[in-house]
C-alpha cells in the first residue's frame, strides 16, 4: 500500500530482531492460543501465550491477548502491565483500551479512567469507554456528571440493553430511585431478565432497605451467571447484612478462587473469616494484603541529655562540633528563644557540612530569624543553596520591615532571583542598587545579568571596559568569549579561547569553554576529545556534564546516559545532572524516563521551571490535559509579569487545550508590551484557532505591514484564508512564505497541502522542482515532491526520487520511502518489491502500514503462512484500517480458516473508511 508522508503514520524505535525460525514459532503458539480461546480452554491458551512470549517478549498480538486473558482470570494488575507494554510497543489502543479501563475500574483508579481520551477510538470502543467513564465519574466530587458519559454512549447505541442498565445504575448511585426503577423496567420489558438487570433490581432493593428482596434478586442473578464476581460480591455483602455469615463466607471463597488477584475480594474474605471466628485464617489473608503494600516510616524526633550552654560554647570554640551540636540542640529545647544558641547551632551544622540541618533549624524559627540581619542572610543563602529560593522572598520582606532597606538584602535578593532564572527582576534590582559599583565582583555580576537577559551588546561594552581595570586579562578574555558564544558569535569566541589555550598551557577553564564552543560549531569529535581530557583530570560535575553532552551530540547516546547515571549515584540531588538527563530523554522521546527526572528535579525544588515546563509538555503529549493545565497554572504564577514568558506560556496552554488560558496570557502580555509584533502574531493565531474571524483580516494586514519579511505572518495569512474558504488567496500567502524562506520544511509543507487545483498543483511542482535543482541536498523537499507525485498517481515521476532518497544516509522516515517504492514497483517486479518492503520492515518493524505492505506482497507471492504473522501484527497496531482487515481476511481464507476470515472481511466492509479493494472484499466474503 502507498502511504503519504502527511498521513497519520506512527513511527516507533524497535531494538530487537528475531530469526525467521523464532517468528514462525511465536506465531504458531499465538494461533494455537486463539484456537484454545475459541474452544473455551483458557488454561491452554495461557500456556500457548507464555510460550509465544518466551520466544519473543515483544510479540504484540500475544501481549494483547495475554492482557485480556489475565483480566478474565481476575489478575488485573498483571493484565494492565501486559496491555501497557503492548501499547508502548505500538499496539492499537482500540484493541487494549476497554480491558485497560475495565481493569482500572476494578482497581479503583478512577482518575486514570477519566483522563482517557476517547476521540481516537472507533465507535464500538468509544461506547464501552463512555460506560466505564460514567462508573468512574461516580467516584468523583461530582457524581451526577456521569450522565454526560451515558448520553454520549446512548448517541452511539440508542436504548441498547447496556445503555438502559447503565442509566439505571447511574440513578441508583445518585439515589434517584424512581428514575433507576424506570430504566430497570424498560430493560426488563425490552430484553427480559438478564443477570445484570436482576443485579440492578437487587441493588435497588438493597438501597431501599428491602434485604430479603435484594437477596432474592442477587441469588437469581447468581444462578444465571455463576462466575460473575460483581454479582457474587453483592450477594456476599447482602448475606453479611442479613447476618448469614456462613453463606457470605462461602461466596467470598468462591470469588477469591475465581479472581485471586483481586485485593478487594481478599479484604472481604478476611473480614468474613474474622466474623466467623477464623482469626488465624483471617490474619493470613490480611498478611498477604499487607505484604503487597509499601509502608512509609514515620519520622522520630531524637533528643540527648541536657548540658549547660557554656559547655556547648566551649565545645564549639574547641572545634568539637559534633558535641557542640548535641549540646546546643538540648539547650535550645529548653531555651527556645535564645538567639545566640540558634545562630551558633546553625553555624555548627554548616561547619560539619550538614547545611540541610541548618536550613531545617532556621526554617522552623523564621519569625525569630528575621529579627537578626546575619541570620536572615544565612537562612536565605541556605534556601538558595537548597533550591528553595522562593522562600527567601518572605524572609527578606519581613527583615526589611524590621531593619529597613539594606544593600546586603538586595544582593541576596539578586542571588535568589538568579537561582530561579528570574534574570529580568535580578537586573532591575542590580541597576537600582549597584549600577555605579567599582568592585570587580559586582561588575562581573552585572555583566552576567545582562548576558542572561539578552543584552549582549551592553555586556560586551562592560567587558571591554573591564580590560582596562582587571589584572587578570585571561579571565576577561574567557568572559568575553562566553558572551560572544551566547550572542551567537561562536567563531569569534573560538579565536579568543584558542589564544587562551595557546598562551596558558593546560588551562582547564579555557579548554572547557573551548569545548563548549566546538559543540556549538558542530565540531563534536574534537569537543569530545577535550571533554575526556578534562574529565580524566577532574571528574567533577561540570566536566561530567560537558563529557555527557559531547558524547550525546557525537551520537553516543547510551554512553552519555551511563556517564550521567553513574555520576548521579555519587551525587545525590544534582539539578544539573538530572537536568541534562531530562534533555536527553526528551530528545530521544523516552517520556517515562523523562518524567522520572522531572520528579527528581521537583523533589529538589518544587518550582523548578525546567521541570515544570517538561512536565506540562509531556502531560500534553500524553493527552493528560488536566495535569498539564495544573502545571501551567503554577508557571503562570511565576511568569505573569514577563511578556516573553507569557507568550511561551500561551503556546504551551494551547498545546494543553487550554485556549481560554492562552487568551488570558496573551492579553496580559499585550498589556505589558503593547507594541510587540510577537504578541500580536500569537493573538492573531489564537483568534484563528478560536474561530474569532471578525476583524482578523485587518489584524493580519497590520502585521504584514509591520513585518513584511516575516514568513510566519504569511503562514498565518494562508491559514486565515483557508478558514474563510479563499483557497487561491491561501495558496498565494503560502507561496509568499515559501519565497521568503524556501529552506523551511514547514513552509514547503504548507505549500504542498494547499496545492488543491490543477493550477496550484502545477505551481507547487514548479516551485519545488526549481528549488531542488538549486539545492541537491534538499531531501525533505525531494521527499515532498515524490509524495506529491504519489497523490497524483504519477508513479513514474515519484520512482526516481524515491530511488535517490533510499541512498541518503540518516534520512528521516526512510522506511516509508522503501514502503512506497515497494508498492510502486510491485506490478512490474514483485521480487524487488518484496525486497524493498523487507528493508522498510527492518527500519520500522512496528509500522502497521509497512507490515501490511510486506504481508500483502508475500500473499501475492503465494507465501500465505509467511504473510499471516505480518498482517496479524499490522492489525494489532491499527485495528481500524479496512485495507488491513481485508488483507488479513484474504490470507485466512487461503489457509482455510473461513470463520476467522468472515469476521475480518465483514469488519472491513462495515468500515466507514473508503478502501480500493471493497469490491474484492465483498466478492471474497460471498464466496466463503
Amino acid at each position: 500500500m502507498l502511504y503519504n508522508r502527511f498521513a497519520a503514520i506512527a513511527l516507533f524505535l524497535y531494538f530487537s530482531s528475531f530469526s525467521a525460525l523464532a517468528v514462525e514459532i511465536e506465531e504458531k503458539y499465538y494461533e494455537s492460543a486463539l484456537e484454545s480461546m475459541s474452544s473455551g480452554d483458557v488454561d491452554s491458551a495461557y500456556i500457548h501465550l507464555k510460550n509465544a512470549l518466551s520466544e519473543n517478549a515483544n510479540h504484540v498480538p500475544s501481549k494483547i491477548l495475554m492482557g485480556k486473558l489475565l483480566y478474565a482470570k481476575g489478575f488485573f494488575t498483571p493484565a494492565l502491565e501486559e496491555l501497557y507494554e503492548a501499547e508502548q510497543l505500538g499496539a492499537d489502543s482500540n484493541l487494549t483500551a476497554v480491558t485497560i479501563a475495565s481493569s482500572l475500574l476494578v482497581l479503583k483508579s478512577y482518575d486514570r479512567i477519566l483522563d482517557i481520551d476517547v476521540t481516537p477510538f472507533k465507535k464500538s470502543v468509544a461506547f464501552e469507554i463512555y460506560l466505564i467513564k460514567s462508573s468512574a465519574q461516580h467516584q468523583s466530587a461530582l457524581p451526577k456528571e456521569a450522565i454526560k458519559f451515558l448520553d454520549k454512549a446512548n448517541e452511539i447505541q440508542p436504548n441498547s440493553l447496556r445503555v438502559l442498565q447503565s442509566y439505571a445504575s447511574h440513578y441508583l448511585y445518585v439515589s434517584e430511585f424512581d428514575n433507576a426503577n424506570k430504566y430497570i423496567q424498560m430493560a426488563l420489558m425490552k430484553y427480559g431478565e438478564t443477570p445484570q438487570t436482576l443485579h440492578l433490581q437487587g441493588q435497588l432493593a438493597y438501597r431501599q432497605k428491602d434485604i430479603p428482596s435484594a437477596i432474592k434478586f442477587f441469588e437469581k442473578a447468581h444462578q444465571l451467571a455463576k462466575s460473575n464476581p460483581i454479582v457474587m460480591r453483592s450477594l456476599a455483602s447482602t448475606y453479611m447484612e442479613s447476618g448469614d455469615n456462613i453463606k457470605a463466607l462461602d461466596i467470598a471463597e468462591q470469588i477469591v478462587n475465581k479472581t485471586p488477584g483481586d485485593p478487594y475480594a481478599k479484604l472481604l474474605l478476611g473480614q468474613l473469616r474474622a466474623r466467623n471466628n477464623q482469626s488465624e485464617l483471617a490474619k493470613q489473608v490480611f498478611d498477604e494484603l499487607l505484604a503487597s503494600l509499601t509502608l512509609l516510616p514515620e519520622e522520630i524526633m531524637q533528643s540527648s541529655d541536657e548540658l549547660q550552654f557554656v559547655n556547648a560554647f566551649a565545645s564549639y570554640l574547641n572545634q568539637d562540633y559534633e558535641v557542640a551540636a548535641k549540646a546546643l540542640t538540648s539547650y535550645l529545647s529548653i531555651n527556645p528563644d535564645s538567639m545566640k544558641a540558634l545562630a551558633l547551632l546553625a553555624d555548627t551544622y554548616i561547619k560539619i557540612e550538614t547545611p540541610k540541618e541548618a536550613l531545617s533549624l532556621l526554617d522552623r524559627r523564621q519569625s525569630m530569624v528575621v529579627q537578626n540581619i546575619p541570620l536572615s542572610v544565612t537562612l536565605c543563602n541556605l534556601y538558595i543553596e537548597n533550591n528553595r529560593s522562593f522562600k527567601c522572598d518572605k524572609v527578606l520582606q519581613q527583615a526589611e520591615a524590621i531593619h529597613g532597606e539594606q544593600a546586603t538584602f538586595d544582593f541576596i535578593r539578586i542571588k535568589s532571583y538568579m537561582e530561579r532564572e528570574r534574570f529580568d527582576e535580578a537586573l532591575t534590582v542590580f541597576d537600582a542598587t549597584f549600577s555605579d559599583a567599582k568592585d570587580e565582583t559586582l561588575i562581573l555580576l552585572g555583566i552576567q545579568l545582562k548576558m542572561q537577559t539578552g543584552l549582549f551588546s551592553d555586556a560586551l561594552k562592560d567587558i571591554k571596559n573591564l580590560y582596562q581595570h582587571s589584572s587578570n586579562i585571561t579571565k576577561v578574555k574567557l568572559i568575553e568569549a562566553h558572551a560572544l558564544l551566547k550572542s551567537g558569535r561562536a567563531k569569534e569566541a573560538k579565536l579568543l579561547t584558542e589564544s587562551v589555550i595557546t598562551g596558558n598551557g593546560f588551562h582547564e577553564e579555557g579548554i572547557a569553554l573551548h569545548a563548549e564552543i566546538l559543540l556549538e560549531l558542530g565540531e563534536y569529535k574534537e569537543a569530545l576529545m577535550l571533554a575526556k581530557e578534562l574529565y580524566d583530570v577532574d571528574p567533577s560535575i561540570t566536566y561530567t556534564l560537558l563529557l555527557a553532552e559531547a558524547a550525546f551530540k557525537s551520537g553516543n547516546h547510551s554512553e552519555a546516559i551511563t556517564i550521567l547515571e553513574d555520576a548521579k549515584e555519587n551525587t545525590l540531588g544534582s539539578i544539573a545532572l538530572s537536568g541534562l538527563l531530562l534533555d536527553i530523554y526528551l530528545q530521544t522521546e523516552e517520556l517515562e524516563k523523562a518524567l522520572t527526572e522531572v520528579d527528581n528535579l521537583l523533589k529538589i525544588n518544587r518550582l523548578d521551571e525546567k521541570a515544570l515546563v517538561a512536565k506540562a509538555n509531556i502531560s500534553s503529549q500524553l493527552g493528560q490535559f488536566e495535569k498539564a493545565q495544573s502545571t501551567l497554572n503554577i508557571l503562570y504564577g511565576m511568569w505573569n509579569e514577563n511578556p516573553r514568558l507569557l507568550v511561551k506560556l500561551s503556546q504551551m496552554q494551547k498545546t494543553a487545550s487550554d485556549l481560554s488560558g492562552a487568551e488570558k496570557s496573551l492579553n496580559e502580555a499585550k498589556a505589558l508590551a503593547p507594541e510587540s509584533v510577537t504578541v500580536a502574531l500569537e493573538q492573531a493565531k489564537l483568534k484563528l484557532e478560536l474561530n474569532q474571524l471578525a476583524g482578523l483580516q485587518d489584524d493580519i494586514k497590520a502585521l504584514q505591514s509591520k513585518a513584511p519579511r516575516s514568513a510566519e505572518v504569511q503562514i498565518l495569512a494562508g491559514n486565515y484564508y483557508n478558514a474563510v474558504d479563499k483557497k487561491e488567496l491561501a495558496f498565494e500567502a503560502y507561496t509568499q512564505a515559501f519565497t521568503l524562506n524556501p529552506h523551511s520544511s514547514k513552509n514547503a509543507a504548507y505549500l504542498y497541502k494547499s496545492a488543491w487545483s490543477k493550477s496550484t498543483q502545477a505551481k507547487f511542482e514548479s516551485l519545488i522542482s526549481s528549488y531542488i535543482q538549486k539545492n541537491s541536498s534538499a531531501y525533505f523537499h525531494k521527499r515532498l515532491l515524490a509524495d506529491f507525485y504519489v497523490t497524483q498517481k504519477s508513479y513514474e515521476k515519484a520512482k526516481p526520487l524515491y530511488e535517490e532518497l533510499i541512498n541518503v544516509e540518516n534520512l528521516y522516515d526512510k522506511a516509508t520511502v522503501f514502503n512506497n517504492l515497494a508498492s510502486i514497483v510491485a506490478p512490474n517486479d514483485l521480487q524487488k518489491a518484496v525486497s524493498y518492503a523487507e528493508q522498510a520492515h527492518t527500519l520500522s518493524p512496528k509500522s502497521p502500514e509497512i507490515l501490511d505492505t510486506y504481508g500483502w506482497l508475500l500473499f501475492q507471492q503465494g507465501n500465505y503462512d509467511d504473510a499471516l504473522p505480518y498482517l496479524r501484527k499490522a492489525y494489532s497496531f491499527n485495528a481500524v484500517d479496512p485495507n488491513i482487515m481485508y488483507h488479513l481476511g484474504a490470507v485466512l481464507a487461503k489457509q482455510g480458516k473461513n470463520a476467522q476470515a468472515k469476521i475480518e472481511l465483514s469488519n472491513a466492509l462495515a468500515s466507514d473508511s473508503p478502501f480500493d479493494s471493497r469490491k474484492e472484499a465483498k466478492r471474497l466474503l460471498e464466496s466463503l
